[in-house]
């Protein structure tokens, strides 16, 4: 009982310790903007190994990453448009002054 209670505590500290090492390496790509190849070498893995981690922190949820459209109050007003007029597809485009 003691032994696996022993057992599921590494496997936290491990889960925990690894999900720290790619909030770190994910910081130094993405806050620091080091390269991968920076990071490759600061720490003695290869690129290849930096872009799984990578992505690692990405499916993990560490990193992620917004797309944010400088018109995006227009999709809400497309959408409304859409359903009070029962259209399939509404556009709403930007009108300027020269």
């Amino acid at each position: 009982m003691v032994i696996a209670n022993a057992q599921k505590i590494m496997k936290s500290t491990e889960k925990v310790e690894q999900a720290e090492f790619l909030y770190q390496v994910a910081r130094l790509y993405y806050e620091e903007e080091l390269t991968q190849e920076r990071i490759a070498s600061q720490i003695g893995l290869s690129r290849q190994k930096v872009q799984r981690l990578l992505d690692s922190a990405k499916k993990e949820g560490i990193v992620q990453i917004q797309v944010i459209s400088p018109v995006s109050s227009h999709r809400e007003i497309e959408k409304q448009l859409e359903k009070h007029f029962k259209l399939t597809k509404a556009n709403v485009g930007l009108y300027g002054r020269k």
